[in-house]
């Protein structure tokens, strides 16, 4: 497992868990970590998703996560959703 932070393999110890996640520290940074669901997908997957047009819900769903963690998931790695144009029509 990598270290979120300093991405080195090695010197990463679980240290306990906390509301059921379990907690890591890298001994060469010192620094306290987790990892979820959204940490091993890569940003290009999702992005690829949201230009193909599927919904922020619909990627939550399929990840197993609540959208509010997609929205920022999106928002941290500066994904851009595709804009759907909007069409008038001349009366």
């Amino acid at each position: 497992m990598k270290c979120k932070y300093c991405l080195q393999d090695t010197n990463v110890v679980k240290i306990g868990k906390l509301s059921y996640e379990q907690y890591y520290k890298c001994r060469n940074c010192n620094k306290h970590f987790t990892y979820t669901i959204l940490d091993q997908i890569d940003p290009q997957e999702i992005q690829r998703l949201l230009n193909n047009g599927v919904h922020r819900y619909a990627i939550a769903r399929e990840y197993g996560c609540t959208h509010n963690a997609i929205n920022s998931y999106i928002k941290k790695h500066h994904l851009i959703e595709s804009t759907i144009e909007r069409v008038t029509f001349k009366s």
